[in-house]
């Protein structure tokens, strides 16, 4: 199972607590437990926020290639217009 890095981070604080020998409250304890699990909140929505992100640089990618399909299919209808008019002009 792999610790989450708040979970990480508790574990920092309470050996830092311990090396300086000195013992620790209840109180910082769910003080520290709390600011984790804000951490772990915080990183869910930043990954929810990441794949909404993922989803629209997608549709902005997708939405530039037909854009410039769009446009090519356009200039190649102008080019066989122009040319019509080139084949059936009288005077060529």
């Amino acid at each position: 199972m792999d610790a989450s890095l708040a979970d990480f981070f508790f574990f920092l604080f309470f050996l830092f607590f311990l090396l300086q020998g000195e013992e620790i409250t209840k109180e910082e304890i769910d003080m520290l437990s709390n600011a984790c699990t804000k951490l772990q909140e915080q990183k869910k929505s930043l990954t929810k926020e990441k794949e909404e992100l993922e989803e629209l640089k997608g549709d902005i990618q997708e939405y530039n290639e037909v854009k410039n399909g769009a446009w090519k299919l356009l200039f190649f209808f102008l080019f066989l217009f122009v040319f019509s008019f080139s084949i059936n002009d009288p005077q060529s």
